[in-house]
Protein backbone atom coordinates (compact mmCIF):
# COMPACT_ATOMS: atom_id res chain seq x y z
CA UNK A 1 0.00 0.00 0.00
CA UNK A 2 1.16 3.53 -0.76
CA UNK A 3 0.76 6.84 1.03
CA UNK A 4 -1.20 9.82 -0.32
CA UNK A 5 -1.24 13.20 1.43
CA UNK A 6 -2.10 16.79 0.65
CA UNK A 7 -3.28 20.18 1.85
CA UNK A 8 -4.95 23.03 -0.06
CA UNK A 9 -5.58 26.58 1.15
CA UNK A 10 -9.24 27.21 0.31
CA UNK A 11 -11.05 30.32 -0.92
CA UNK A 12 -11.50 32.20 -4.20
CA UNK A 13 -8.59 34.46 -3.34
CA UNK A 14 -6.47 31.85 -1.60
CA UNK A 15 -2.85 32.87 -1.02
CA UNK A 16 0.03 30.74 -2.23
CA UNK A 17 0.97 27.77 -0.12
CA UNK A 18 3.84 28.45 2.26
CA UNK A 19 6.43 26.44 4.10
CA UNK A 20 3.75 25.70 6.69
CA UNK A 21 1.68 23.73 4.19
CA UNK A 22 4.71 21.91 2.82
CA UNK A 23 5.80 20.94 6.34
CA UNK A 24 2.27 19.71 7.09
CA UNK A 25 2.27 17.39 4.08
CA UNK A 26 5.73 16.10 4.99
CA UNK A 27 4.45 15.35 8.49
CA UNK A 28 1.50 13.39 7.12
CA UNK A 29 3.82 11.39 4.86
CA UNK A 30 6.10 10.73 7.84
CA UNK A 31 3.08 9.35 9.71
CA UNK A 32 2.51 6.94 6.80
CA UNK A 33 6.15 5.81 6.97
CA UNK A 34 5.26 2.32 8.19
CA UNK A 35 3.67 1.57 4.81
CA UNK A 36 7.08 0.64 3.46
CA UNK A 37 10.52 1.81 2.31
CA UNK A 38 11.14 4.21 -0.54
CA UNK A 39 11.13 7.89 -1.45
CA UNK A 40 8.42 10.43 -1.98
CA UNK A 41 7.22 12.94 -4.56
CA UNK A 42 5.90 16.33 -3.46
CA UNK A 43 3.90 18.81 -5.56
CA UNK A 44 3.76 22.49 -4.63
CA UNK A 45 2.06 25.03 -6.85
CA UNK A 46 -0.21 27.92 -5.99
CA UNK A 47 -2.37 27.20 -2.96
CA UNK A 48 -1.89 23.42 -2.88
CA UNK A 49 0.76 20.98 -1.71
CA UNK A 50 0.34 17.25 -2.18
CA UNK A 51 2.59 14.24 -1.98
CA UNK A 52 2.86 10.51 -2.34
CA UNK A 53 5.26 8.01 -0.83
CA UNK A 54 6.41 4.44 -1.16
CA UNK A 55 4.32 2.42 -3.62
CA UNK A 56 2.04 5.38 -4.43
CA UNK A 57 2.97 7.25 -7.62
CA UNK A 58 2.45 10.66 -9.25
CA UNK A 59 1.73 11.33 -12.93
CA UNK A 60 1.58 14.71 -14.73
CA UNK A 61 -0.22 15.42 -18.00
CA UNK A 62 1.80 16.56 -21.01
CA UNK A 63 0.50 20.12 -20.66
CA UNK A 64 1.32 20.18 -16.94
CA UNK A 65 -2.25 21.05 -15.94
CA UNK A 66 -3.31 17.74 -14.37
CA UNK A 67 -1.62 15.76 -11.61
CA UNK A 68 -2.86 12.33 -10.60
CA UNK A 69 -1.52 10.47 -7.59
CA UNK A 70 -2.57 6.89 -6.97
CA UNK A 71 -1.90 3.91 -4.76
CA UNK A 72 -2.85 0.31 -5.44
CA UNK A 73 -3.08 -1.76 -8.63
CA UNK A 74 -4.91 -1.52 -11.98
CA UNK A 75 -5.25 -5.10 -13.18
CA UNK A 76 -6.57 -4.44 -16.70
CA UNK A 77 -4.22 -1.59 -17.58
CA UNK A 78 -3.01 -3.20 -20.82
CA UNK A 79 -6.55 -3.65 -22.09
CA UNK A 80 -7.41 -0.06 -21.16
CA UNK A 81 -4.29 1.29 -22.89
CA UNK A 82 -5.08 -0.65 -26.06
CA UNK A 83 -8.49 1.04 -26.17
CA UNK A 84 -6.88 4.52 -26.20
CA UNK A 85 -5.18 4.83 -29.61
CA UNK A 86 -2.43 7.40 -29.78
CA UNK A 87 -1.65 7.30 -26.06
CA UNK A 88 2.04 6.77 -25.29
CA UNK A 89 2.78 5.49 -21.81
CA UNK A 90 5.92 7.03 -20.34
CA UNK A 91 6.38 4.64 -17.42
CA UNK A 92 6.03 0.94 -16.66
CA UNK A 93 3.42 1.61 -13.98
CA UNK A 94 -0.03 0.04 -14.31
CA UNK A 95 -1.48 3.22 -12.75
CA UNK A 96 -0.30 5.67 -15.42
CA UNK A 97 -3.29 4.70 -17.57
CA UNK A 98 -5.56 6.39 -15.01
CA UNK A 99 -4.20 9.80 -16.00
CA UNK A 100 -4.82 9.16 -19.71
CA UNK A 101 -8.30 7.82 -19.01
CA UNK A 102 -9.15 10.96 -17.06
CA UNK A 103 -7.91 13.17 -19.89
CA UNK A 104 -9.98 11.20 -22.42
CA UNK A 105 -13.17 10.49 -20.47
CA UNK A 106 -13.47 12.99 -17.62
CA UNK A 107 -15.56 11.81 -14.68
CA UNK A 108 -16.37 8.52 -16.45
CA UNK A 109 -12.70 7.49 -16.40
CA UNK A 110 -13.01 4.71 -13.82
CA UNK A 111 -16.09 2.92 -15.11
CA UNK A 112 -14.12 0.16 -16.87
CA UNK A 113 -11.14 -0.01 -14.49
CA UNK A 114 -10.56 -3.23 -12.56
CA UNK A 115 -8.30 -3.23 -9.54
CA UNK A 116 -7.80 -2.01 -6.00
CA UNK A 117 -6.77 1.63 -5.80
CA UNK A 118 -7.28 5.08 -4.29
CA UNK A 119 -6.41 8.28 -6.12
CA UNK A 120 -6.44 12.05 -6.08
CA UNK A 121 -6.65 14.25 -9.18
CA UNK A 122 -5.83 17.95 -9.25
CA UNK A 123 -7.10 19.61 -12.41
CA UNK A 124 -6.01 23.20 -13.03
CA UNK A 125 -8.14 23.43 -16.18
CA UNK A 126 -11.34 23.02 -14.18
CA UNK A 127 -10.07 24.17 -10.77
CA UNK A 128 -11.18 20.91 -9.22
CA UNK A 129 -9.86 18.20 -7.00
CA UNK A 130 -11.19 14.66 -7.22
CA UNK A 131 -10.96 11.78 -4.77
CA UNK A 132 -11.75 8.23 -5.93
CA UNK A 133 -11.71 4.71 -4.56
CA UNK A 134 -11.96 1.22 -6.03
CA UNK A 135 -15.13 -0.88 -5.99
CA UNK A 136 -13.99 -3.14 -3.16
CA UNK A 137 -12.86 -0.30 -0.90
CA UNK A 138 -9.52 -2.02 -0.31
CA UNK A 139 -7.53 1.20 -0.75
CA UNK A 140 -8.73 4.44 0.84
CA UNK A 141 -8.39 8.21 0.96
CA UNK A 142 -9.74 10.39 3.78
CA UNK A 143 -10.28 14.16 3.69
CA UNK A 144 -11.36 16.94 6.03
CA UNK A 145 -11.67 20.73 6.20
CA UNK A 146 -10.13 22.74 9.05
CA UNK A 147 -8.86 26.32 9.40
CA UNK A 148 -9.78 27.14 5.81
CA UNK A 149 -7.79 24.22 4.44
CA UNK A 150 -8.66 20.95 2.75
CA UNK A 151 -6.42 18.13 3.97
CA UNK A 152 -6.31 14.50 2.87
CA UNK A 153 -4.41 11.30 3.64
CA UNK A 154 -4.53 7.58 2.95
CA UNK A 155 -5.23 6.87 6.62
CA UNK A 156 -7.48 8.83 9.01
CA UNK A 157 -4.92 8.77 11.82
CA UNK A 158 -2.39 10.54 9.60
CA UNK A 159 -4.67 13.58 9.20
CA UNK A 160 -3.91 14.54 12.80
CA UNK A 161 -0.28 15.16 11.84
CA UNK A 162 -1.16 18.11 9.57
CA UNK A 163 -0.92 20.55 12.50
CA UNK A 164 -4.49 21.89 12.14
CA UNK A 165 -6.93 21.89 15.03
CA UNK A 166 -10.20 19.95 14.92
CA UNK A 167 -9.32 17.86 11.87
CA UNK A 168 -10.60 14.63 13.38
CA UNK A 169 -10.69 11.42 11.36
CA UNK A 170 -12.11 13.13 8.29
CA UNK A 171 -14.42 11.56 5.75
CA UNK A 172 -13.54 8.50 3.70
CA UNK A 173 -14.38 8.53 0.02
CA UNK A 174 -16.93 5.69 -0.41
CA UNK A 175 -16.05 2.63 -2.46
CA UNK A 176 -16.87 2.78 -6.20
CA UNK A 177 -17.21 6.56 -5.98
CA UNK A 178 -15.63 9.68 -7.45
CA UNK A 179 -15.94 12.73 -5.18
CA UNK A 180 -15.53 16.05 -6.96
CA UNK A 181 -14.64 19.36 -5.26
CA UNK A 182 -15.17 22.48 -7.37
CA UNK A 183 -12.68 24.92 -5.86
CA UNK A 184 -14.04 27.84 -7.87
CA UNK A 185 -17.75 27.48 -7.05
CA UNK A 186 -17.39 26.05 -3.56
CA UNK A 187 -19.55 22.96 -4.25
CA UNK A 188 -19.03 19.22 -4.00
CA UNK A 189 -20.63 16.34 -5.86
CA UNK A 190 -20.20 12.57 -6.15
CA UNK A 191 -20.99 9.79 -8.58
CA UNK A 192 -20.86 6.03 -8.42
CA UNK A 193 -19.15 4.10 -11.19
CA UNK A 194 -21.30 2.81 -14.03
CA UNK A 195 -21.52 -0.97 -14.41
CA UNK A 196 -20.13 -1.76 -17.87
CA UNK A 197 -19.70 -5.52 -17.53
CA UNK A 198 -23.09 -7.01 -16.70
CA UNK A 199 -24.20 -8.70 -13.46
CA UNK A 200 -20.69 -9.17 -12.11
CA UNK A 201 -19.68 -5.52 -12.34
CA UNK A 202 -16.45 -4.26 -13.87
CA UNK A 203 -14.42 -5.60 -10.95
CA UNK A 204 -16.26 -8.83 -10.30
CA UNK A 205 -18.41 -7.12 -7.67
CA UNK A 206 -22.22 -6.85 -7.77
CA UNK A 207 -23.33 -4.24 -10.29
CA UNK A 208 -24.01 -0.84 -8.75
CA UNK A 209 -25.25 1.07 -11.78
CA UNK A 210 -25.00 4.77 -12.48
CA UNK A 211 -25.96 7.41 -9.96
CA UNK A 212 -26.38 11.07 -10.85
CA UNK A 213 -24.07 13.62 -9.28
CA UNK A 214 -25.39 15.23 -6.12
CA UNK A 215 -24.17 18.82 -5.72
CA UNK A 216 -23.84 20.16 -2.19
CA UNK A 217 -22.76 23.45 -0.68
CA UNK A 218 -19.16 23.46 0.48
CA UNK A 219 -16.67 25.87 2.06
CA UNK A 220 -14.11 24.99 -0.60
CA UNK A 221 -12.83 27.72 -2.75
CA UNK A 222 -9.78 28.06 -5.04
CA UNK A 223 -6.76 26.94 -6.99
CA UNK A 224 -4.71 23.85 -7.61
CA UNK A 225 -1.28 22.41 -8.30
CA UNK A 226 0.97 21.37 -11.05
CA UNK A 227 4.35 19.69 -10.98
CA UNK A 228 6.07 17.11 -8.79
CA UNK A 229 9.66 16.18 -8.13
CA UNK A 230 10.60 12.79 -9.50
CA UNK A 231 7.73 12.41 -12.02
CA UNK A 232 7.66 12.63 -15.77
CA UNK A 233 7.25 16.20 -17.12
Amino acid sequence: MGGLAGLAVLGSAAPRATGRETAAVDSILDALNRRGPGGRAVVRDGATVMGCAYSAQAFVSADGKIVLMASGTVRNHRELAAALPGVRLRTQSDREILLHLYEAEGLDFLDAVRGTFALVVLDRRREEILFARDRSGTEAVHHAVADGRLVFASEPEALAHCGLADVGAGQATPAATVERVDLREGTTSSRRYRDLSGPGGADGCPGRGAVAERPERSPYGSVLVHRAQGVAP
